[in-house]
């Protein structure tokens, strides 16, 4: 356990510790579950693409994350939500995805609080 004056690259390491003892039980888990059905980690996909979903989730940081929640990358969000940017952008049209301008960055959260920020201009994904 670390304490207010411990450093936070200190606290960021052993946070980082904990997260990825969690991460890999879990994963045991689910290893387990497809082995019983005869499958294995490697049937889901490519394990760098599955590697870059887990960690889309995690938002990025900015300041608005104490005033309306977390903010995720449009990049991050659409690999999360298998999604194309084209759709993003549906879904804020739709009313479904709320978009925020900050700057020059576009920021995008849902109703349920997941915001996602990208450079305007920016590459889309081939992902539908």
């Amino acid at each position: 356990m670390t304490d207010a004056a411990t450093p936070i690259t200190e606290r960021n390491a052993v946070a980082t510790g904990e997260l990825l003892s969690t991460v890999e039980r879990l994963l045991g888990e689910r290893a387990d579950e497809l082995a019983r059905q005869g499958r294995s980690l490697r049937s889901l996909g490519d394990l760098g693409e599955l590697a870059a979903r887990m960690v889309a989730v995690l938002p990025s940081v900015h300041p608005y994350d104490t005033a309306i929640g977390p903010f995720y990358d449009t990049g991050g969000l659409s690999q999360w939500l298998g999604v194309s940017r084209q759709a993003l952008a549906d879904r804020v049209r739709r009313g479904t995805l709320l978009a925020c301008r900050t700057g020059t960055f576009s920021t995008r959260c849902s109703s349920s609080g997941a915001p996602a920020r990208y450079a305007p201009g920016s590459s889309t994904s081939s992902a539908s």
